[in-house]
């Protein structure tokens, strides 16, 4: 039973680790993100396509392709930049592990 309890409460201690490694992480990215529009104009893009891959008329079809380059552009560029600003972020805060589970520390490993 002991070892039960024991085996419990190192899981838990586990667990916290990890949620607070990955909250780290998510606050990295979220303030690196928060300075561009990259999700508004992904949605814009998305409702875009479906409209002209939904239309029958051929002119209006291509008609809303050319008004959705603007906002391919400028996605583009606002990944750029996100991708420049995020390579001055120090390595070891930008590490991702490829351990198909979640480990306290394996970044370190």
């Amino acid at each position: 039973m002991d070892t039960l309890i024991m085996a419990a409460l190192i899981a838990a201690g586990v667990h916290m680790l990890n949620v607070r490694q990955q909250r780290r992480r998510i606050a990295l990215l979220g303030s690196h993100l928060s300075q561009f529009q990259i999700e508004k104009l992904m949605e814009n893009l998305l409702e875009g396509y479906l409209r002209a891959l939904g239309e029958k008329e051929e002119a209006r079809r291509d008609q809303i392709w050319q008004l959705l380059r603007t906002t391919e552009l400028q996605l583009a560029e606002q990944f750029q930049r996100f991708a420049a600003d995020f390579a001055k972020v120090e390595p070891q805060r930008a590490r991702v592990s490829r351990i198909p589970v979640a480990l306290p520390f394996a970044l370190q490993l």
